[in-house]
Order: C-alpha cells, then sequence, then structure tokens
C-alpha cells in the first residue's frame, strides 16, 4: 500500500508527499560570530541612546500631574475624578 504522489503544480515545483532536503544547521543557521566581529558600544553610545529614553519616559507621569493640576484648579472635583480613567485609558 503506497501513497500515490500529486503531480507537481506550476506554483510548486515540489511534489506532495515527498520527503524534504535535509540541510545542515550551520547552512540555515549561519558561522557563530566571534568576540572581534561584535561592535561594543562604549558608554558615550549608551548615555546618547538612554538619557533621551529616560526623558521619553518620565514626560508621561510629568503631563499627567500637569493635566490633573490644571483641571483640579480650573475644575471642580467631578471634572478631576473623570481625568483619571480618560488618562489611564490613553496612557
Amino acid at each position: 500500500d503506497s501513497i500515490p504522489l500529486i503531480p507537481p503544480s506550476p506554483a510548486n515545483d515540489t511534489m506532495v508527499g515527498s520527503m524534504p532536503e535535509i540541510v545542515s544547521a550551520p547552512s540555515v543557521v549561519g558561522e557563530p560570530e566571534t568576540a572581534e566581529e561584535l561592535d561594543v558600544p562604549n558608554v558615550i553610545k549608551i548615555l546618547n541612546f538612554a538619557i533621551p529614553a529616560i526623558g521619553v519616559w518620565l514626560c508621561n507621569p510629568l503631563l499627567s500631574l500637569i493635566d490633573t493640576s490644571a483641571v483640579g484648579l480650573l475644575s471642580g472635583t467631578v471634572q478631576q475624578a473623570a481625568l483619571s480613567p480618560a488618562v489611564a485609558i490613553t496612557d
């Protein structure tokens, strides 16, 4: 009882039911990188990335604090109570 192979279609060159080609792992993955090939960042590169990232991270709570204080000064308690869920949804 053998399984009949379906002839290849124009869109696919392989036959359905045929065995896939077995390849070695290094040919698929590539050779591992060595330490001399890696570009290790120095402290200046890390700080050039980290300082703006920390600034972006701190902007959201700062803007929420400004919104809360402005609504607290210019509106009432009900409006300030409505601001908290709105800030939580938009953040």
